[in-house]
């Protein structure tokens, strides 16, 4: 079986590449500008390590006049926490961490490049 067979048996309804880059145009940032995202899993509540990424995925967007935004990531709903993500976000306001973009505090999300 080729592997392009083999692709669309196991992915058959996958949009090609030209669909994604209409979908999500270039955005406007300024030359060098960073995106950068923080996506933790809401399985767990935050940790150091989390954090800690956090706040470098942060000061890289904020450095270079990009943006930074929080996408929280739902690959394993039978493990989910409740309030996980909302937890992760108060914390990260209470440091002065805003995302720019996706899942916010009140639970709305922001940002045309989203989930």
């Amino acid at each position: 079986m080729k592997f392009k067979e083999l692709a669309d048996l196991l992915y058959p309804n996958v949009k090609s590449v030209d669909f994604w880059e209409n979908e999500y145009r270039d955005r406007n940032l300024t030359k060098g500008a960073e995106v950068t995202r923080f996506a933790p899993s809401p399985t767990w509540y935050m940790h150091i390590g989390n954090f800690f990424t956090c706040m470098i995925d942060y000061a890289i967007a904020k450095s270079s006049g990009g943006t930074f935004y929080f996408r929280l990531e739902d690959t394993d709903k039978k493990r989910e926490i409740q309030g996980a993500g909302e937890i992760a976000l108060g914390i990260m306001k209470q440091f002065g961490v805003v995302p720019d973009e996706g899942l916010m505090v009140d639970g709305s999300q922001v940002g045309e490049y989203g989930p």
